[in-house]
């Protein structure tokens, strides 16, 4: 593999030096704890890289060496002044004395090294750590399945994956006072759990770096400081995500059941309605018969030629029920309001009606009958000519107006 072949596959594949450093920056709370307990405290940073993990603990004030192996890897690491060296790490780290380094680091070696080799080196750390020092592993996180099975083993590098419960089991077996893994660089909203987990974040959405952090055994006062770091939740697990899914799952199980429920109940509302309809429909059919029954039977001969039967049966029926006085009122009535139309469709008829009752001296008594008969005030053509009668009976009644209006109302009677 070429020199510089390792720093452009990382600038692409892994991120730009401000983008890890933003990553990284996680591990700052770790270190300053450190730093109060031994102020001139050094950390190895192994298999430093580029050595952005350098910088921040330069930016912090915390004494550090990177060591590496990759001269493309350390040549923008010398560049900018740091301290790094081109060495084996467990070499390395097999030449330090017992209890002189604060910190040991590796971000993203572990997945590199040959198992036997990271067991060695697991147990030197233990041996070089001061009292309540740290060592922190960083490295894919295998639970993410899409890491797992496809991106881990984009870089040619990498040996093998490394369960997390697996890589927290070789420092409690070297002799490490406790660790944590820390799952690193998930999704906010998926770790706030503000967002429902959908069936692509299972597979691709678990914290997809993780971290151990072991602690050599110390004074009990000196680990304290760091219990409450030790003691905190961190990043998104698959049996979460997993048990998140199955729980929005179950929830839209019962919203779908509730769903089937209502348009079951719907289903049955609509077929009552149906029902009703058809029973409607069978309803109107029948009226429809009965209608054209009714129909035919008006225009059958037999109809026609019943005709004055039926209309003596009824006046006979009427007669019975109203009496005769009755009956007689309302055939003269019905006679004046026919009379009334007639005149009003003919005003030469109308006039000429008028007149006769005036020379005979009945229009008055005709007028008393009229309102007798029709005592309150009706306003349709059916009254027009007994409106237009009383105007008339007022024009010809002196005693009711003027005598100028009279003698008008005379001329223009004389000319028509």
């Amino acid at each position: 593999m070429g020199a510089g072949f390792y720093r452009s596959f990382e600038e692409r594949y892994r991120g730009s030096v401000e983008e890890i450093k933003k990553r990284l920056s996680f591990y700052i709370p770790f270190v300053l704890t450190l730093k109060e307990i031994y102020p001139d405290c050094t950390i190895i940073d192994i298999g430093c890289g580029r050595g952005e993990w350098l910088e921040i603990l330069n930016e912090n004030g915390i004494k550090n060496i990177g060591v590496d192996l990759d001269d493309g890897m350390l040549a923008r690491a010398k560049d900018i002044g740091l301290n790094v060296l081109k060495m084996d790490c467990l070499q390395f780290l097999e030449q330090q004395q017992d209890d002189s380094l604060a910190a040991i680091t590796g971000f993203h070696i572990a997945e590199h090294l040959p198992f036997e080799v990271l067991q060695q080196l697991i147990k030197q750390a233990q041996r070089v750590l001061k009292p309540g020092g740290l060592l922190i592993l960083e490295t894919p996180n295998p639970e993410n399945l899409n890491v797992g099975a496809c991106s881990f083993y984009m870089d040619p590098t990498h040996n093998h994956p490394l369960p997390p419960l697996l890589l927290n089991f070789l420092p409690e077996y070297y002799n490490f006072k406790r660790s944590i893994s820390v799952r690193l660089q998930e999704k906010e909203a998926l770790r706030l759990g503000v967002a429902a987990v959908k069936l692509s974040d299972v597979l691709k959405e678990v914290s997809p770096d993780y971290s151990i952090i072991a602690q050599k055994d110390a004074e009990s006062e000196l680990l304290g400081k760091f219990t409450p770091l030790f003691t905190q939740e961190y990043g998104v697990t698959l049996n979460t995500l997993c048990d998140r899914y199955d729980l929005n799952i179950e929830k839209q199980s019962e919203r779908t059941e509730q769903a089937f429920v209502e348009i079951s109940k719907l289903s049955s509302s609509i077929h009552d309605i149906n029902e009703c309809l058809n029973v409607f429909a069978r309803e109107l059919e029948k009226n429809r018969e009965l209608q054209q029954q009714i129909l035919d039977l008006k225009n059958s001969r037999s109809w026609r030629m019943t005709k004055p039967y039926r209309y003596l049966g009824l006046q006979f029926h009427l007669l019975r029920q109203h009496g005769m006085k009755q009956r007689i009122k309302h055939l003269i009535k019905r006679c004046l309001i026919s009379v009334a139309k007639m005149l009003q469709r003919n005003p030469g008829l109308k006039n000429i009606t008028r007149k006769i009752l005036y020379k005979m001296g009945l229009y008055q008594i005709a007028f008393k009958i009229y309102g007798r008969i029709f005592p309150a005030p009706i306003y349709s053509e059916n009254t027009a000519v007994f409106q237009d009668m009383r105007i008339d009976a007022q024009l010809n009644n002196s005693s009711l107006i003027p005598e100028s209006v009279e003698k008008i109302y005379r001329m223009i009677s004389k000319n028509n």
